[in-house]
């Protein structure tokens, strides 16, 4: 399977956690999936870390930060998608994403918009968005759970352990 730059942002939906579970296969007894990969979910976010999620319709429009994500999920990699991690944004993040989505009419202006994952300063993947999530967006029923997909699992386990480590010399200068 050839993967492509320009890949689409999946929505988990309403289905919620479900929806991640599903994405990343059964869970087994020891919190493994059926592939061997971890299934834990980290809660203790490294808010200090430069990351963003930027939108970029005509103009560039800041989505999310670090601090706006509450868990971050396993990296997965499938067959049909690549390297993946699931993300669930806070409350706030989510409102934040949705007021956005509706101000630049997503749900009509979809197929001409990307979203940008900056790390660091440095892009690591650019979306285009699936219609039935700009849709959720827009109308403020999307729950704030996506799944992100990457070029290559370097840069899934890169993207997961930078916002995952709170050990890092950036977290301890706070």
């Amino acid at each position: 399977m050839t993967l492509t730059r320009r890949r689409v942002v999946l929505c988990c939906g309403t289905a919620g956690v479900a929806g991640i579970a599903g994405c990343l296969g059964s869970v087994g007894e020891n919190g493994d999936s059926p592939t061997g990969e971890s299934t834990t979910e980290f809660t203790d976010i490294n808010t200090t870390v430069d990351f963003r999620a930027t939108l970029h319709l005509g103009t560039e429009r800041l989505l999310f930060t670090a601090s706006d994500i509450a868990s971050i999920g396993a990296v997965s990699v499938s067959e049909r998608m690549g390297p993946t991690v699931p993300v669930e944004l806070t409350s706030d993040g989510t409102t934040g994403v949705t007021e956005t989505a509706e101000t630049v009419r997503l749900d009509e202006t979809y197929g001409n918009a990307e979203i940008a994952i900056m790390l660091d300063g440095e892009e690591l993947n650019r979306f285009g968005i699936a219609p039935s999530l700009a849709s959720e967006m827009a109308a403020g029923e999307w729950d704030g759970s996506f799944i992100l997909t990457f070029e290559s699992r370097t840069q899934a386990e890169t993207f997961h352990d930078r916002l995952t480590d709170t050990d890092s010399p950036s977290r301890e200068a706070t």
